[in-house]
């Protein structure tokens, strides 16, 4: 922030040798929190690409007063929320700052002018600059400065500074205006209009995307009702954005993928039917990781949980193309689609779950945290990167379970589809043809000559 007044550093022990970092951070933060005349903020370091604090709103418009208020208005509401802490804007700083207005006019019927009246008053202020010199033991330039001594450099003595004219020293406050403003430290602009950021970190316990879902829900409705300016485009910055650009890039790949994919089994079956029923299990697979991670975790990471379905769908599809590559050779052989389609699926049952088992069970250390030092012989439960890896590998492990249970029951019912359809479809013509009475052609005797 603007205001920050000093930064402090903490390195911890490694791991294992203090408590989780966490109850550090907790406690740093009620040990500082009651010093009088300070805002403290607790920050620890950002894991992955720097994204800023949880929720950060960026307001912009042409109109200084209305994002004023709807940026006061914003804050106030961040302010009243449970869940969010280190909150902080970029609203000007509250001070004063003194105008001096010239009039031009009456000051040239003294024979004043700006630039002397100027120089006068840097001699109250930081003083009119006569020279510079360069220290021997200095790379840089040191300005020399000439202004009053400090008992003459007060407010009341700009009423009191006078010029030198040629009809002799001229008071200034004869054609110099004081006025009293608020004071504007920094300006930002984006696109050539203002802009003021309001940011806050989400509490432990509080998931970050609902808190700013539920932020979004009470701007639209503000908006819709007419109380925030129409004047002040309001946009969700940080993590929010970063959030849509990994799960567009994400929807992207997933998408060629597939096609990568279905252009690989259709050259290997020649049979359409045969590809979507292989690639229905990278919907069944994101089904799956979609309940899990509902179950299991508050918020959804899509930088990790995109890259755990990614990974997922080259896992489910192989046991599609097991299933179908068997039941094309069981053909091969002779037998009739519902003997190949049994044959294939007490053949493959065991294979399949032989994969599906052993891949399970080799992330489930990652899903549980548990990692193993070899060196020390130590395995412990937790830890500052083990973290990372939980919803990547939960994902994996809910889809392919989820998909490889349905897989097992649905491709052998969708093997046999064609051939009931067919059936189907035969059936009901049959039915339409004897309402009518019409004959199959294959009924009707060949015409006398």
């Amino acid at each position: 922030p603007a205001d920050a007044v000093a930064r402090i550093f903490i390195e911890f022990y490694p791991h294992g040798q203090r408590r989780d970092g966490r109850d550090i951070l907790a406690d740093i933060r009620e040990a500082v929190a009651d010093i009088p005349g300070l805002v403290t903020e607790v920050r620890p370091f950002e894991n992955g690409p720097p994204v800023g604090k949880d929720v950060q709103v960026e307001l912009r418009s042409d109109n200084f007063v209305a994002l004023d208020e709807v940026a006061r208005a914003v804050r106030s509401r961040l302010d009243q929320t449970d869940g969010l802490v280190d909150i902080e804007d970029t609203l000007p700083l509250p001070g004063l700052e003194w105008r001096l207005a010239v009039d031009r006019e009456e000051a040239g019927r003294f024979g004043a002018d700006v630039a002397q009246i100027g120089a006068a008053v840097q001699l109250v202020t930081n003083g009119a600059l006569v020279g510079r010199y360069r220290p021997d033991d200095a790379d840089e330039e040191v300005d020399i400065r000439v202004r009053f001594p400090a008992q003459y450099r007060g407010i009341d003595a700009l009423d009191q500074l006078r010029v030198n004219t040629p009809d002799g020293s001229v008071p200034i406050s004869n054609f110099v205006t004081r006025e009293a403003r608020q004071r504007v430290d920094s300006i930002n602009r984006r696109d050539g209009k203002r802009v003021i950021e309001i940011r806050a970190n989400a509490e432990e316990g509080f998931a970050a995307n609902l808190l700013r879902d539920e932020l979004r829900a009470w701007i639209d409705e503000e908006q819709a009702a007419g109380r925030l300016s129409a004047d002040v485009d309001i946009r969700f910055r940080g993590a929010d954005e970063e959030t849509a650009e990994a799960g567009q890039f994400f929807m992207v790949a997933m998408l060629a993928s597939l096609f990568m994919m279905a252009v690989i089994l259709l050259w290997q079956f020649n049979n359409f039917w045969h590809v979507l029923l292989t690639l229905q299990a990278v919907i069944l697979s994101v089904v799956g990781v979609m309940l899990g991670i509902q179950i299991s975790f508050p918020y959804i990471s899509v930088l990790f949980v995109g890259t755990g379905v990614v990974t997922l769908a080259g896992i489910v599809v192989n046991n599609n193309i097991v299933l179908i590559d068997t039941f094309h050779r069981m053909r091969e052989l002779g037998y009739s689609v519902d003997d190949s389609i049994i044959r294939t699926a007490a053949q493959r049952l065991r294979p399949v779950m032989l994969t599906t088992i052993t891949t399970i069970c080799g992330l489930l250390p990652m899903v549980f945290q548990i990692n193993a030092n070899f060196g020390t012989g130590v395995i412990s439960i937790g830890g500052p990167s083990s973290e990372w890896w939980v919803q990547l590998s939960s994902a994996v492990v809910w889809g392919l379970g989820f998909a490889t249970l349905l897989t097992l029951v649905l491709t052998p019912v969708f093997l046999g589809a064609p051939l009931r359809m067919g059936n189907f479809r035969r059936r009901v013509i049959g039915l339409a043809q004897d309402r009518l009475g019409m004959t199959p052609a294959s009924d009707r005797s060949a015409p006398a000559e």
